[in-house]
């Protein structure tokens, strides 16, 4: 039976590509009302597989459709589209269209196509396919059209939501713990809470060790300012002097015998009958005043030298605040 799909880009083959239609050259003229509306039912099949106006029946894994065109080959560019009775639950959901052989449903993954995903129909959903004879490695599947599921099955994305989306699981083996990039083989690591390290703590009680303080010391030096220790002294004195001075002089005295002139020893003054005289004892007023000249003592002392070594040896702690600010997700796998 003939369908749109044989209908050829080249006009002069149209002449009898399509069993019901007849546009032969010389036709009868009775034929052409015929034929045009036969070029009209064609139309209408076509659009009404590509309107979603087809409700499929089967299983929710084995999908059977009846199409309006009555195509009876499966070639690349047929299309389908269909409201699904129920939603799929297999990866391997296939689809049997117009009695032929029954086909994968394919979706478009990163790196071709691949096998769609539980859910990725749903039921009462309008679902478009087109067939492609090189799709599931050259076997032939029909490709879901606008499908959001170009992530394979397994595929692991983050999500700021607390359910994960239809058609994704939710990873619940990870739990409070930080994100880190790498560039080679992913995995997890570490022992510490994500918010058991991020909330403010202390620094415990720690005192520094002789050997942990750099060896050091503190010299010093100055000058001492300039000062002066100059001074005046006042004298006043009165008064008088002792009579000291009073004396007496020894008189010595020769006397003659014989024509020789002899020392007899002395004789005193009182023995003689004779004394020199006393004066000489006298004495001094004495007054006098007066004050000292000013004499100036400025000078400096300069200071230098070096500290001792020294420290209490005490405790201290430090508080750190890291209540830094997050975002939770969570993390789903592709079904």
């Amino acid at each position: 039976m003939s369908s749109i799909y044989d209908w050829s880009l080249t006009a002069s083959d149209n002449d009898d590509a399509d069993s019901i239609i007849n546009w032969l050259e010389n036709q009868l003229p009775n034929t052409v009302n015929n034929s045009a509306r036969a070029m009209m039912q064609r139309m209408a099949e076509l659009l009404k597989d590509m309107g979603g106006a087809i409700t499929a029946t089967g299983t929710a894994n084995a999908i059977v459709l009846t199409a309006a065109s009555p195509f009876t080959i499966l070639t690349d560019g047929l299309l389908v589209s269909f409201k699904a009775a129920l939603s799929n639950t297999s990866a391997t959901t296939t689809i049997a269209v117009n009695g032929l052989a029954s086909k994968p449903i394919r979706k478009q993954g990163l790196g071709g196509d691949i096998a769609i995903s539980p859910n990725d129909i749903r039921q009462n959903g309008i679902y478009r396919l087109v067939y492609s004879t090189a799709a599931n490695s050259g076997t032939g599947a029909w490709m879901l059209q606008g499908s959001a599921g170009s992530f394979e099955t397994g595929t692991k994305l983050l999500f700021q939501q607390t359910t994960a989306p239809t058609g994704w699981t939710k990873d619940t083996s990870n739990n409070d713990k930080a994100l880190r990039v790498v560039s080679g083989s992913v995995g997890t690591g570490g022992s510490l809470a994500f918010t058991t390290v991020f909330t403010s703590q202390n620094v415990g009680a720690t005192a520094l060790l002789s050997t942990q303080i750099p060896p050091h010391a503190h010299n010093f030096s100055g000058t001492t300012g300039t000062e002066s220790v100059a001074h005046t002294h006042t004298v006043s004195v009165t008064g008088v002097t002792s009579t000291d001075g009073d004396h007496t002089h020894v008189v010595g005295a020769n006397y003659i015998g014989s024509g020789t002139s002899s020392n007899a020893g002395y004789i005193t003054p009182s023995g003689l009958g004779a004394t020199t005289s006393s004066n000489g004892a006298h004495s001094h007023t004495v007054s006098a005043s007066g004050t000292s000249a000013v004499q100036s003592a400025n000078h400096t002392h300069s200071i230098t030298g070096t500290t001792d070594f020294t420290g209490g040896g005490g405790t201290h702690t430090h508080t750190l605040n890291l209540a830094v600010q997050y975002v939770d997700v969570i993390v789903a796998t592709k079904d």
